[in-house]
């Protein structure tokens, strides 16, 4: 019999692999673990009891890096917002959002008028981090 533990923070998963059903396994609550050592005890359905111990990491805090561009030509959609992701579990999951609506699934943002955008980054384990970004656009100069 096996056990494999996965997540931390918001989302764990515990799978048994081998033994009789049913299965049960103690602690039954495997919500919200934080980083640390954790002691489980399974017990199948013949009876048998196996110990486990186990240790849940915390992956590095999400942190996001913009780099921005204004655009070239006056009154046009040409400038970006280019995002780099670092921490948390990869893959990640992007949502650019303007006054709450989404405007954009993907990573960079090209193409969009002078705004307020909101940028959630989601990782594998369902961990976020909102970053709220003002892109310019073109400056007139006169």
């Amino acid at each position: 019999m096996s056990l494999v533990l996965r997540g931390a923070m918001a989302v764990s998963t515990l799978t048994v692999e081998g033994g009789a059903d049913p299965i049960e396994i103690l602690p039954e609550n495997l919500c919200d673990l934080t980083a640390g050592e954790y002691f489980f005890t399974v017990i199948n359905g013949d009876g048998c009891t196996y110990e486990f111990e186990e240790t849940v990491s915390e992956p590095a805090e999400i942190v996001i890096v913009i780099t921005e561009s204004q655009g070239e030509v006056p009154g046009e959609s040409d400038g970006f917002i280019k995002v780099d992701v670092e921490g948390g579990t990869p893959p990640y999951s992007y949502s650019w959002r303007e006054n709450n609506l989404e405007v954009s699934t993907e990573k960079d943002l090209v193409n969009f008028p002078s705004s307020q955008y909101d940028l959630v980054v989601t990782d594998a384990n369902g961990c976020e981090r909102v970053l709220s970004t003002f892109h310019r656009g073109y400056e007139y100069s006169n």
